[in-house]
């Protein structure tokens, strides 16, 4: 591995991603392995997210409400979610979605610049 990464590498997994490569190698012209995909496409400025979720634990049942009410179009306040939130909150409980919803986490959300994904997109 270091000859092909030109430096020691710790991710054993990359072994795998080369025999694959090999074998692939004979039938495939280009190849896409999804290694880094996290980095390039999302990062790991969700794990802020997740915080910001567990912060709004203190606001019960409001948030459950306000999650609840339908939008024009028969969307839902988790629809309007940037996709990465929507990812973090798919894999909280039912209660800690609603609470992600809120309008001032929307609102803190938009200032930022992201923007939501159709409904289509949701996980």
């Amino acid at each position: 591995l270091p000859y092909y990464f030109d430096e020691p590498f710790a991710d054993n997994s990359e072994i795998a991603t080369m025999l694959v490569a090999k074998l692939a190698k004979s039938r495939v012209d280009v190849a896409l392995s999804g290694d880094a995909g996290d980095e390039f496409f999302c990062g790991y400025n969700i794990y802020p997210n997740v915080a910001q979720a567990q912060k709004l634990n203190a606001l019960g049942a409001v948030t459950d409400f306000a999650g609840r009410l339908p939008l024009p179009q028969g969307k839902h306040l988790i629809d309007l979610l940037p996709f990465r939130v929507r990812v973090v909150a798919a894999n909280r409980d039912p209660e800690t979605k609603l609470q992600i919803c809120s309008p001032s986490y929307l609102r803190k959300k938009r200032t930022e610049g992201s923007r939501p994904l159709p409904t289509w997109h949701r996980i």
